[in-house]
């Protein structure tokens, strides 16, 4: 896992790249969403960023009210800053728990949308499989 807590290496990386690429940030589950701030902040100028709300490795760890309100909290912070926001990391993998949990936090990003939709101008929304 990268430590954004000193991202000026890959800044000044980006920076020289011929054209703007896209940089994915993993937003673990067992930190607070403001870890993020300066990161994205310093990233966002140079890069597209696609934020990954939830990787299939920690599906289990965490509930789908639980899930709802990570997300709820990521938009409000950082919802004008994360151009790709991806919702869906391996959904088919049979390790990331019992089918109706795993499709219940998917199926809530119907509601997410909306609340994204409510912060600007519209963003990308992508899912990964295995």
């Amino acid at each position: 896992m990268l430590d954004v807590s000193d991202v000026s290496q890959i800044v000044a990386s980006l920076r020289h790249l011929p054209r703007t690429p896209v940089t994915r940030i993993y937003f673990d589950v067992t930190q607070p969403v403001g870890f993020y701030k300066t990161a994205i902040g310093e990233l966002h100028p140079v890069s597209y960023l696609m934020g990954e709300l939830l990787d299939s490795s920690d599906e289990r760890r965490i509930s789908t009210a639980e899930f709802g309100e990570r997300v709820r909290s990521f938009l409000a912070a950082y919802g004008d800053q994360i151009d790709i926001w991806e919702i869906g990391n391996e959904v088919n993998g049979d390790w990331t728990g019992p089918y109706q949990e795993v499709a219940a936090k998917q199926c809530s990003d119907r509601d997410l949308r909306r609340i994204a939709a409510s912060l600007g101008p519209a963003r990308s929304w992508a899912v990964s499989s295995s």
